[in-house]
């Protein structure tokens, strides 16, 4: 089980704080809906106006302890694998009736990331996504609201879902996102070995620090000339 959320306050529980401007400026890559917290994402389980229960599969009080949840899992990080690759970012999202037709481009959440079960009643969530580097922006906040009915500034209205709001908001693509530290340190550190065993015979120290513009930092390394 991963402790998500501060047991006094509610708050995120990630031991990496960042300064919010740093957090919501990364894109989201992709959506999920999740009993479970699915690898590498983050597991929306309070509203965001008032703090109450996120869950979308809403039971009533007589099925407490054995009702199902949906609870809506985002996740920014780039796997190794994705950024040889092309890297996906979702652009837009929209809430339809599970009896309406997909929009053009969207793609439908319809099962649970871990459980392959009926996400939602009568609805699907829709996401878009498109390469990287063929958009200037991208959702970068997701949030749901329980009462509020007004879409908070800078946020757009997805959809409803059992009474209850999805919005997300628009961030410009930082230039670096999908450049991770995965691929720069594995293109660093074949350069600097290949040098190692084609030029130098010993090894000394020297230190010495990278920090990339998106919080990407590479070890002390060390080596000697000969």
């Amino acid at each position: 089980m991963i402790i998500t959320r501060c047991h006094d306050d509610g708050t995120d529980a990630d031991l990496w704080r960042e300064s919010a401007f740093s957090l919501w400026s990364r894109p989201v890559r992709y959506l999920a809906i999740s009993r479970e917290v699915p690898e590498a994402a983050i597991r929306i389980t309070r509203c965001h106006d008032d703090g109450t229960d996120a869950d979308l599969w809403r039971e009533s009080a007589f099925s407490l302890w054995s009702r199902p949840v949906r609870y809506l899992a985002i996740s920014r990080e780039v796997p190794e694998a994705a950024i040889r690759g092309t890297v996906s970012v979702v652009t837009d999202i929209t809430v339809v009736k599970d009896t309406d037709p997909i929009p053009h481009g969207f793609i439908a959440i319809d099962y649970c990331a871990d459980s392959r079960e009926k996400s939602l009643r009568k609805r699907f969530i829709c996401v878009k996504t498109e390469p990287r580097d063929s958009v200037v922006d991208a959702v970068g906040e997701v949030i749901i609201l329980n009462k509020q009915k007004k879409t908070p500034r800078n946020f757009t209205l997805a959809g409803e879902i059992d009474g209850a709001s999805l919005c997300f908001r628009v961030v410009v693509v930082p230039t670096a996102f999908g450049l991770g530290r995965c691929a720069r340190c594995a293109q660093f550190d074949a350069f600097f070995f290949t040098s190692i065993e084609q030029d130098y015979s010993f090894i000394a120290i020297m230190a010495c620090q990278l920090t990339l513009r998106n919080h990407c930092r590479l070890p002390r390394l060390a080596f000697i000339l000969n």
